[in-house]
């Protein structure tokens, strides 16, 4: 497993990618925000399926990006994550649960993928 070119550490990421890091936190943390508003759900909706769309297109928005491994890396990771954030909503829980083994899959590949860097 070559994880040195799939990664990048936080210190040494790029401006870009951090800007779609936070952007993509951005969009959890609003969704937090409104989760006991009424219209909580309606959105939620969108920003789920963005973060669903990136988790299939292995950490890019579209199919024909042309991001680095390193970038989709990360990008996949945050999509995940927040997703697992949303789901301390109840509201949420049944839309996120539908996209639950490409979550699963991701944080699994991306947790063997530190262990190995880890022990280097």
């Amino acid at each position: 497993m070559e994880t040195d070119e799939d990664w990048v550490d936080d210190a040494v990421m790029p401006l870009e990618l951090r800007a779609k890091v936070l952007a993509l936190k951005v969009c959890r943390n609003r969704c937090l925000a409104h989760a006991s508003s009424e219209t909580a759900l309606e959105i939620a909706q969108p920003v789920i399926r963005m973060f669903s769309t990136v988790l299939q297109y292995e950490g890019a928005f579209s199919a024909d990006a042309r991001d680095s491994p390193k970038t989709k890396s990360r990008l996949r990771l945050q999509a995940a994550t927040s997703l697992l954030h949303l789901t301390t909503v109840q509201k949420y829980v049944q839309e996120v649960a539908k996209h639950f083994v490409a979550i699963a899959l991701t944080i699994q590949v991306t947790l063997m993928r530190i262990i190995y860097l880890v022990r280097l």
